[in-house]
């Protein structure tokens, strides 16, 4: 039996092929893994990745039996890729799907860590990983550095790893990492959530309606009748 692995939540898409066991955590490396260029415009490099991911499932005459996709934050359409894929396979091959939050599985040898994003407007992300396990459902959204540090000092002994730009705006110990699909693996089923599968947002997602036809042509009209000094 064996578990499919993806992530696109950075500018580091991965995929990651292995044996399905109850083993935590797994005894044995994973069959395959690639990396590639994920987000918007590289979406071709996913579907590359997974088709050969496939090639190599075929080849050990194992079924597949379930795919885990990280969720977020971050990319929001390699997000969203990454999970559609995931649906996808899973209808067509009846594997179990399952979803992760991306910052427990950066690649890393340390089991336990914190690990930090850039929200943006002064605000970090932050999740808690200890032995391998997330200590919180997602990741916290944390209003500045101070509530970060405050943080940070619950245990001092942890590597501090930021994703992406993060580590230009934590101490010199903080070190870069990225998710990575093989780190998907190694978590352990308390740590995954179950379909219908949603990416992690961490703040509402906000958009504006179009102005209704009939206003947009009112407002177009009293522009047309104006005279020249008035414009």
């Amino acid at each position: 039996m064996l578990t499919l692995a993806l992530d696109c939540s950075t500018a580091r898409g991965s995929v990651a092929l292995a044996t399905a066991n109850d083993d935590f955590p797994p005894t044995h490396p994973p069959l395959w893994t690639a990396q590639f260029t994920a987000g918007r415009g590289h979406g071709g490099e996913l579907f590359t990745a997974l088709r050969t991911a496939l090639d190599h499932a075929r080849r050990t005459d194992a079924p597949l039996v379930q795919i885990l996709v990280g969720l977020g934050p971050g990319s929001y359409s390699g997000v969203r890729q990454a999970i559609a894929a995931a649906v996808g396979l899973s209808v067509s091959t009846g594997a179990a799907l399952h979803g992760v939050p991306s910052p427990a599985a950066l690649e890393t040898d340390a089991p336990s860590y914190h690990a930090v994003g850039d929200a943006r407007r002064g605000a970090y992300y932050y999740t808690a990983v200890e032995n391998h396990r997330p200590l919180d459902p997602g990741p916290v959204l944390l209003p500045d550095r101070a509530a970060l540090d405050a943080r940070l000092a619950l245990r001092p002994s942890w590597p501090i790893l930021a994703v992406e730009t993060a580590a230009d705006l934590l101490p010199a110990t903080a070190l870069p990492a990225l998710p990575h699909a093989a780190g998907l693996l190694v978590l352990p089923p308390a740590a995954r959530t179950p379909a219908p599968l949603e990416p992690i947002y961490l703040r509402p997602v906000a958009f504006t309606l179009p102005k209704p036809k009939e206003e947009v042509r009112m407002q177009n009209s009293k522009v047309s009748n104006r005279k020249p000094h008035e414009l």
